[in-house]
Parts: C-alpha cells; structure tokens; sequence
C-alpha cells in the first residue's frame, strides 16, 4: 500500500467511524418513537416480569407472530443497560458491526485492506443500512446472520479447495449453519430459506456435487436441526398449536398464498413486482446506481469472475425474486442484500480504479446535498426574516400539514446546519470534480468518506434528533398516566405500542359497537385517538366533554378523550 493509498484508506475508515458515532448516538438518546421498536421492547421486559420464557406475550397477551431469539437479547442487555431505548437498540448496532468484521475478514481474505474500507463506507452510508443501524427492529440482526452464513460458506469452499484431497474433505461448515439456526430463530422458516437455498443454488451452478451432499446430507443438517427446531415444538406444545397456526400458516405462508384459512393475507402491502427494485434504488443510494454496472459485469464474464462474487450475486437475486413473490411488500425484508451489494459495489469500484461510473454516485451525492443545502438555507432565511409566512397558512392544506408546519416554524433555528450542509456540498463538488480529471477513483472515495461523514452527524446530532424529540410521546404518556389512574383505557382507530410501553399498563383496541355502549355506560372511560379517528367519532354523533391535547407528540399528534368530565 502506497502512502497516499494509506491516507486514503485512513480517511475513509475515519469518515466510517464518525458515521457509526452519529448512529450510536441517535441510537442512546432518543426514545422509542415508533410502534415496531416499542413492540419489541415490551415483549422482552414481559419475559422479565414472570411471563413465560417460551413464548413471547405482548400487553399480558400471547404474542406469536415471531420466535422469541430478539426479545431474548433485549431482554439479557437490559440488565446491564442504563434504558430500555438503549436495551432495545444493542442488537442491532452489534449487529451492524458484525457486519463491518465480516468485510474485514473478507478485505483479509483478498489481501486488501482499502476493499474492507470501501465496503465499510458504501455499507454505512446507505440510508437504509444507516437508520436500521440504530433501531430496534429483527431486519438488521437477521442481515447479520445470514451474511455470516453465506460468508461462512464461502471461506468453508476456500478451505476445501486450499486441502490436498478436495473430493474426500471432511470438513463441516458450522458456522454456516449455526448462523442460519440464529436466522430461524430471529424470524422463523424464512431465515433458513434465504440462507440455504441461494447456498444450493450456488453449487449445483458450480457442479460440487459432492460437496453439497456432504453439507446438507451430512453432521451440519443435523446440528441446524438440532439448534432451530426445538423451540418450534416446545412452541406449539405450549401453546396446543396455536403457535403454528398463526405463525407458520398465518404470518408466514399467508403472505404468498390467499388460500391460507383464517390468513391475514388481506391486511398486507399488496405491492407491484418492480416495488423492490425501487427499494433499492432508495435505499442503497447513491451506490445503487452502480449496481447495473457490476450486475452485468458479473453476469458477462461469469465463467471467468472469482466464486465469492457468483455467490453474493446469486444470493442478492434470490432475495428480491422471493420477496417480491410475496404479497406484502416492505423495504425491510430486503434487507439482508445490502452488506453482500456493499462489498460487490466496493470491488467494482476497486477494480475500475480509473472507470468513469465509479466516479458517478459521489458527484451526484454531492450535486444533490449543495442544491438542498442550498434550498434550505433560502427558505430558512426567508422563514426568519417573515418572508414566507403564507406558507404556514397553506401548510394546513397539504396531507401531512403537521411535518410542514413544524418545519416552517423550526427553519430559521437550523439556518447554521443547513450552510453547513451547503458548504460540505460544494467542497464536495470541488474535490470529486478535481479527482475525476486526474481519473483517481480513490481520491474521490476519500473526498466522499470525509464530506458524509459531515452529513451524517450533521444529521444524527443535530436534525433527526429535533424529529424525533416531535415525534416523541413520553411526556404526553406521563399526563395521561396521571389523568387516567386506574380508569379504563383504550385505543380507537390504530394501534400504538409505544404508549402501551411508557404507560405501563395494558391498554385494549377498542372497535365501534363496544364503544357506544361504554361511552353511553355510568362508567367513566378513557380513548386515546388520533385527529383524523377523533373526526371519525364526531361524525357518529358521539361526544366527549374531555379531551387533553398537552405535551402531545407535535408530529404524531394524539388527543386523550373521555366520556365524562370527572
């Protein structure tokens, strides 16, 4: 490695550093503000308080739509972390950095340690990789996974193909299945398919036919079996098979099948075919503008490029053909592609050191922040200065007038943030420009490396956590822990977990019909609803002489109503 090659790589890997330290920090201070990440973190203080250790429950109720492996690692890091926020947070940013060893070791592998970098920087700052990092979701843990089991595999080919006698090895790729028994264990029959059968594919494509008897007919099967399938049966028993009814044929074949009795197959995201591509192309930006380049490259010298790229291929196409399959449709399930795309996207670009589509998504990264940085700045100095102010009269016209609102009335306190990020643009722009005419990619990796790093704790110390203190319902949980008491409480019209959580009380979804003859009943009751279900509720002539409004998240908004004024 040549010094400025060594200054590169020390640039990027720094850059990738402050990138996780603004993850860390979003991860460590904010509360649980959606109902995902509140679910999750119910379920594993329920094991703690003396529920059963088996099956999850969810509000003193079964909860049987996931295995328990998650909850279970909440659950053990709440006991030496200082928040349940943080607890519910650990997995997936270990997670993450389980990711980021697993490029180091393959970086190792190839006797380059600026591949390790890059894949390390294309990894991190992919929007969706940079938010599922820091919240407290399965998706990033089941990515962890299942990339070290088709890494595993991979390094376990190496070994067989480095042994003297490669057709009479003996040898068993345990981590790989170890990794696909976790995978099972975090989201159920899925993991083992997403694992094993891009695994099958890969070799029966490279005729090893030998070595694929001996690792799926052989010791590895049944040490899979013997890790995964345990707890499904103990599930079922426990829960005198419902556990499998709703788990395998409603939440997981219902998802491909309407046929499924009793499936909840109509309650899903009935997406179109190219949604994942889409997905992607959002996700994975800018890099996923390389993805057509190396896509046909792989597939046109096919024959001739290394077997770990024909692997990560086949697994990345794999995913998005199953999971569009699919009925339901979220950007989440596709998921565990990125590391594989990351590091494919890092070795083109290595391998194209002087290519002009390598240079491509860094310029336009930075075009594209200078222009919002730029935006922001104008409207934030015409916000301050009462220029604008029709704008938030006109906000309460669009369909989310909340978001604009706030962003109108919190502009001019962002002004320094947004020149900021219209200065870190334009040097941007300035580097990458000077490093595409002397054709050096790396330099313009650098350049990139140094200048998201700037974005990105600009955004994980600065903006997101002023969206998130918006969206965030504790102090509107504390008063209405104080109004309510031990009066009934309910939901109308959605379901939020996260009140659930930081009331500490079980609250029930409540539907019409109920509800009239409660409203009508001497007992005083509670609803919390949000503004558009509070509406509903007028316009069914049903009133309510209380209603509180205080503290209530401004970009989530909730009011507590109630049927009698005391």
């Amino acid at each position: 490695m040549t010094d400025n090659e060594r200054r590169y790589y020390l640039i990027i890997l720094g850059s990738v550093a402050l990138i996780l330290l603004g993850s860390l920090y979003l991860a460590c201070t904010r509360g649980l503000t959606e109902t995902l990440e509140a679910e999750s973190a119910e379920i594993a203080r329920e094991f703690l308080q003396g529920g059963s250790f088996l099956v999850n429950h969810l509000n003193g109720q079964e909860d049987l739509d996931k295995p328990p492996l998650f909850y279970w690692a909440i659950a053990i890091c709440s006991l030496a972390s200082p928040t349940w926020e943080v607890a519910a947070r650990v997995p997936s940013i270990v997670s993450a950095f389980l990711v980021l060893f697993l490029f180091n070791r393959l970086g190792r592998s190839m006797n380059s340690r600026m591949l390790f970098a890059t894949s390390a920087l294309v990894f991190m700052t992919s929007p969706k990789v940079f938010w599922m990092s820091q919240v407290a979701r399965i998706d990033m843990s089941l990515t962890a996974a299942c990339f070290l089991a088709i890494c595993s595999l991979y390094m376990f080919l190496e070994d067989a193909e480095k042994d003297t006698k490669p057709k009479a090895y003996t040898g068993v790729p345990v981590a790989f299945f170890i990794s696909a028994a976790v995978a099972v264990m975090l989201k159920g029959p899925v993991g083992a398919i997403v694992v094993f059968t891009p695994a099958l594919i890969f070799l029966m494509m490279e005729k090893r036919w030998t070595l694929l008897r001996k690792i799926f007919a052989g010791r590895g099967m049944v040490l899979f079996l013997f890790l995964a399938v345990p707890w499904f049966v103990a599930a079922s028993i426990e829960t005198d098979h419902r556990f499998f009814h709703r788990f395998i044929l409603e939440e997981n074949l219902s998802r491909f099948t309407s046929l499924i009795p009793g499936g909840t197959f109509k309650e899903f995201n009935h997406s179109p075919l190219y949604t994942y591509p889409v997905y992607l192309l959002t996700g994975f930006f800018p890099w996923s503008l390389l993805v057509p380049f190396w896509f046909y490259d792989i597939v046109r010298n096919w024959h001739s490029k290394d077997p770990l790229s024909r692997l990560f291929l086949i697994y990345i196409v794999f995913i998005l053909v199953f999971f569009s399959m699919a009925m339901s449709k979220r950007s989440d399930y596709i998921l565990p592609l990125y590391p594989a795309a990351a590091f494919l996207t890092a070795r083109y670009i290595m391998e194209a050191r002087s290519g002009t589509p390598a240079m491509v998504p860094p310029a336009i990264t930075m075009a594209l922040v200078t222009a919002a940085g730029a935006v922001l700045s104008l409207t934030a100095f015409l916000v301050k200065f009462g220029k604008i102010q029709i704008l938030l009269s006109l906000a309460s016209d669009v369909k989310r007038p909340e978001i604009l609102t706030s962003f109108l009335e919190n502009a001019p306190s962002f002004i320094q943030v947004f020149l900021l990020l219209f200065i870190a643009g334009i040097f941007g722009l300035y580097f990458s420009n000077k490093n595409m005419k002397m054709r050096n990619s790396q330099g313009i990796l650098a350049s990139f490396a140094l200048h998201a790093s700037v974005i990105f704790l600009v955004s994980g110390l600065v903006i997101l956590p002023e969206i998130y203190r918006q969206k965030d319902a504790r102090r509107f949980c504390k008063s209405v822990s104080q109004i309510v008491a031990d009066s009934p409480l309910y939901y109308f019209g959605f379901w939020d977990e996260e009140c659930s959580f930081y009331l500490e009380r079980r609250i029930n979804r409540i539907f019409p019909r109920e509800l009239i003859k409660r409203v009508k009943g001497k007992e005083r009751i509670f609803l919390i609803v949000r503004p558009k279900d509070l509406k509903k509720l007028q316009d069914s002539n049903l009133s309510f002489p209380f209603e509180y409004k205080k503290d209530s998240p401004l970009l989530r908004p909730l009011i507590l109503l109630s049927n009698k004024c005391s």
